[in-house]
């Protein structure tokens, strides 16, 4: 048994909003309470207080008694080296071959008080970059490189013991042409990120229990509603039992299916008996679930089976799995239909790395990915170019988001001998590992750029019943602006590359190159409306992403409908407009004169403020000559005009209104955080966002200084450049808590601009978390990240930077570092010790470790003792 609470076992709740917290709590203690007091299973997230290494450390790291005590502490999600917007200090000419691509050791303690022999341990990676190697108390367990978006499991019941374990994870990053997407042809469009990027849990079951199910096409919980109709749905369930008992073994499968207030709508039960060390797949039918709530984009409706397998009186162990009835179907004539309505696909591609961050993704920053796609009203989401993290599937199931998933390529020619097999692999294993997904509706069966593969057809076609996309439906991508491919297509990239542009951005003939961009949107979307046999489209690509192909700045591509800190561009009020129904009116003033709305309303009024109220411009219907639901409005006005208001309507009522004005001096700074309460477990984080305003509140787009951002309360750290530049008025970092509840306070600074500041409360992690009885110490160093521009050249002595009298420091005591040059000054830099004894150093925040270069950013780290640290 763990050491934990076991009250709240199989909830991962470190990144969960607190209403579904409730819900899967509430729907957990109900279904203790049907089946008996005992838990079968036990899912433990165990991201919390791991430590870390970049390279290859002095000694033997996989033994026991290696001592890691100068090591990091890290929490997981974890990246290789944090980076800065720019993906700074890439010195290299083939630079995609040296970023991120290293070897990184991770180590842990974990206690379990006592090993049971009957049962199963098995360590579950959600994911990591890329090849991944396991030891348990000094024990090999195995490695894994089919490719470093996959999620997969390890056996680790012969190693455990009872006490402390000690694991040890080595992550190789380094270039391999046999792991997909890496290989002879360079990545460019995306990067690989390295680190122990997603969650990692242990996972304790009976040795009669049910398996994963990327272990084989019938394994785990295959979950398919053979048919659908308004009045009548069927649900067959596949439920694949494994005894790694030596004996064989009759058993009971019962599978009880509940709506979303955890009411039982049906219970399906099977005897069976399974040989030992085998595997047996039960096959369960509910015939008739009559009146089904169908799955759609308008209507998330989830329904949840619960898995039990029974021997005798004893619970051996138990699954909840999600699942939507829904139907669907691609036709070469008339496109998509959802439930037996015509729908038209319209979304955009998602990478997801975030800046600062890379791939080391929180699950609350994938759902605010998820969020802000469905708050555009797209209605599809393309997973490019990988299986990306199954809580962002998870998203997009509850919120009536449809995806299209594919395997890890981009571009590869010449595989090695291994490559192609290592991608069929990877692909068949994200379609057992997602396939229950109701908002998946295609699996792209091909290369990126590359076309169809037969292999992958073939795998698709055994695998699931969802097409496989590039064979039926076509996945091409029609770049070619009003050009849309027809026969039943799904458009998987249009726009992107041919026509980038930055949010803020002003064209030299003085037009918002923003407003550019989605007049390209709209018209490009237009053309798939009239295409009548399209099935759907995507632009490429929903954020602006670091990349080191078409670049637009240094390292970055300005392909999306929002920029790469996820703020929206003008785009993105567009697509509401035309996909959502709730009231929209937004301005746009394109030009001196010129001036769009955005609205779904069916007539737009424009005003402009003389000085002495609102004077009617014009009302008007929306522009002709489109075959959109809500084309824009075109307006002309005085290039004097400085607030101008619209309002919309509906019929003869008022719809909606928006006022725009022209942006004052600037005065102020405002800040906001998309969250006010964050987990205390080390790495959940938020996003706060920065406005530059004048003294009526609006943004002003043309401050050209930095803003400066400080934690001055509360146990917590900055993510991000720092000081901050400001783009189009607005400036993002990242902030995430450490292990220790309470209250994070931070303020901006601006020069000239009066100040702000915002509260976020850390919440102590509960629920199936494993948090250490003594977690590693907390201080807090200020200036911990510079971000020196590559223009200046200074010379930086890494012999320098080290700190006065740090042995034996007492808690709640500031000591000080030598000077620093740092951007051609020199200080030195305040360290609060909050708690405990410290070892401090530093390196350099380089791509190459252990060399500083002229004009490199330096980073000071403060690392806890092993006496403070852990136990």
């Amino acid at each position: 048994m763990i050491i934990h609470n076991a009250l709240f076992r199989d909830i991962s709740v470190a990144s969960k909003n607190i209403s579904v917290l409730s819900a899967l709590l509430f729907l957990f203690l109900s279904m203790e309470t049907m089946a008996g007091a005992e838990v079968p299973r036990d899912k433990l997230n165990i991201n919390p207080a791991w430590t870390f290494h970049l390279g290859e450390p002095e000694g033997d790291p996989a033994k026991p008694d290696f001592d890691d005590k100068n090591w990091a502490d890290v929490s997981i999600p974890h990246t290789f080296k944090e980076v800065s917007l720019h993906l700074n200090n890439i010195r290299n000419k083939n630079r995609q071959e040296t970023f991120h691509r290293y070897v990184g050791w991770y180590r842990k303690h974990l206690p379990i008080d006592m090993v049971d022999s009957d049962k199963k341990y098995f360590l579950f990676f959600q994911g990591a970059m890329q090849t991944t190697e396991l030891w348990v108390n000094g024990r090999h367990i195995g490695k894994y490189e089919v490719s470093g978006y996959d999620s997969f499991h390890f056996d680790i019941s012969k190693a455990v013991k009872s006490g402390d374990n000690i694991i040890a994870v080595k992550i190789d990053n380094t270039i391999n042409e046999n792991t997909p997407p890496d290989g002879v042809v360079m990545l460019k469009d995306f990067v690989l990120f390295g680190g122990l990027y997603r969650d990692v849990f242990l996972i304790t079951t009976d040795k009669l229990h049910i398996n994963f199910p990327w272990e084989a096409r019938d394994a785990g919980i295959r979950i398919t509603t053979p048919t659908v109709s308004q009045d009548i749905a069927s649900v067959k369930v596949l439920t694949t039992v494994k005894n790694d008992r030596l004996q064989s073994a009759d058993c009971i499968v019962t599978t009880d299916i509940l709506d979303p207030n955890r009411k039982i709508v049906s219970t399906l039960k099977s005897k069976h008996s399974v040989a030992a060390g085998k595997s047996a797949t039960i096959e369960q039918n509910l015939p008739h679930l009559i009146k089904p709530k169908l799955w759609s984009p308008s209507h998330p409706y989830l329904y949840t089976a619960v898995s039990t397998v029974q021997q005798g009186d004893k619970i051996c162990d138990r699954i909840k799995t999600r699942f939507g009835v829904r139907d669907f179907v691609f036709t070469r004539d008339k496109g998509f239909f959802l439930n037996g309505k015509h729908l038209k696909l319209i979304g955009a591609n998602r990478h997801q790395t975030w800046p600062f961050i890379g791939n080391a993704v929180p699950n609350r920053l994938h759902r605010l990915d998820a969020q802000i796609i469905k708050d555009a009203g797209l209605n599809w989401v393309r997973l490019s170019h990988y299986p990306h993290d199954p809580d962002f599937l998870d998203a997009c199931d509850e919120l009536g988001l449809m995806a299209l998933e594919e395997g890890p390529t981009w571009m590869r020619t010449n595989p090695s001998a291994n490559w192609y097999p290592n991608l069929i692999k990877s692909f068949r294993s994200m379609i057992r590992r997602d396939r229950n997904h109701p908002s998946i509706v295609v699996w792209n069966a091909c290369v990126n750029h590359g076309g169809s593969r037969k292999e992958l057809v073939e795998a698709c076609l055994e695998e699931d019943y969802r097409p496989a996309g590039s064979s039926f439906p076509r996945t091409p991508m029609n770049f070619r602006h009003l050009s849309i491919s027809g026969g039943g297509a799904l458009t998987i990239e249009h726009t992107g590359h041919t026509y980038p542009r930055a949010r803020g951005q002003i064209t030299k003939e003085g037009i918002s190159g923003d407003w550019e961009l989605a007049k390209r949107h709209w018209e490009h979307i237009n053309t798939a409306y009239i295409q009548e046999d399209n099935s759907g489209i995507a632009t490429w690509c929903m954020f602006d992403y670091n990349s080191f192909h078409n670049n637009n700045e240094r390292n970055m591509t300005w392909h999306g409908i929002c920029d790469l800190v996820r703020l929206p561009k003008y785009s993105y009020f567009w697509h509401q407009s035309e996909l959502l129904k709730n009231p929209i009116a937004h301005i746009v003033r394109y030009s001196d004169t010129g001036v769009t709305v955005f609205s779904n309303g069916d007539q737009v009024e424009l005003f402009e403020d003389t000085g002495s109220g609102f004077s009617s411009i014009g009302k008007q219907k929306p522009d002709t000559g489109f075959a959109l639901n809500h084309p824009p409005y075109s307006f002309t006005v005085s290039d004097k005009s400085i607030t101008l208001k619209a309002v919309s309507y509906l019929g003869n009522k008022k719809h909606a209104e928006h006022i725009w004005r022209k942006p004052g001096k600037a005065t102020a700074l405002s800040m906001k955080a998309d969250d006010s309460v964050l987990t205390a477990d080390g790495s959940d984080c938020t996003r706060i966002v920065i406005s530059v305003i004048d003294a009526k509140g609006t943004v002003v787009p043309d401050y050209a200084q930095s803003v400066k951002l400080e934690i001055t309360s509360g146990t917590g750290r900055l993510i991000g450049s720092n000081p901050a530049s400001v783009r189009a008025g607005k400036a993002v970092m990242l902030i995430a808590g450490h292990y220790s509840p309470g209250t994070l306070t931070v303020k901006a600074q601006a020069e000239g601009l009066k100040d702000t500041q915002i509260s976020i409360r850390l919440a102590k992690a509960e629920g199936n978390i494993y948090m250490p009885e003594k977690l590693p110490a907390y201080v807090k160093v200020k200036n911990t990240a510079v971000d020196i521009p590559r223009d200046q050249k200074q010379e930086l002595d890494p012999a320098s930077f080290t700190f006065k009298n740090v042995s034996n420091v007492e808690a709640n005591v500031y000591i000080e570092s030598n000077e620093i040059m740092v951007s051609g000054k020199r200080k030195s830099y305040p360290v609060l010790v909050l708690d405990g004894e410290y070892q401090i150093y530093s390196e350099p925040w380089t791509s190459e470790a252990g060399t500083v270069m002229p004009g490199d950013a330096v980073k000071v780290r403060v690392k806890s003792s092993f006496k403070a640290g852990r136990k």
